[in-house]
């Protein structure tokens, strides 16, 4: 059995846009501009110790408010 550490991958869809600043906030993150909401698709490495509840702190503490999130499958 082959086993992929990857890490986990979620999707948060956050209100307003993301300025430059915040996007390098977060290096080598997918982040997409819809209408008023940025969408960013975000990978955790195994190594990091950031659970759910970490990240959407690490959003509020940047006065990001979090509209949305999902688990997704990482990218292979």
């Amino acid at each position: 059995m082959i086993e992929h550490r990857c890490g986990t991958a979620y999707e948060f869809t956050v209100a307003g846009p993301m300025g430059p600043l915040l996007r390098a906030a977060f290096p080598g993150q997918r982040f997409a501009a819809i209408e008023a909401c940025t969408v960013i698709r975000m990978q955790v490495p195994p190594d990091r110790d950031l659970d759910l509840v970490d990240l959407v702190g690490l959003f509020e503490s940047a006065g990001v408010f979090v509209q949305d999130l999902y688990r997704v499958s990482p990218p292979a």
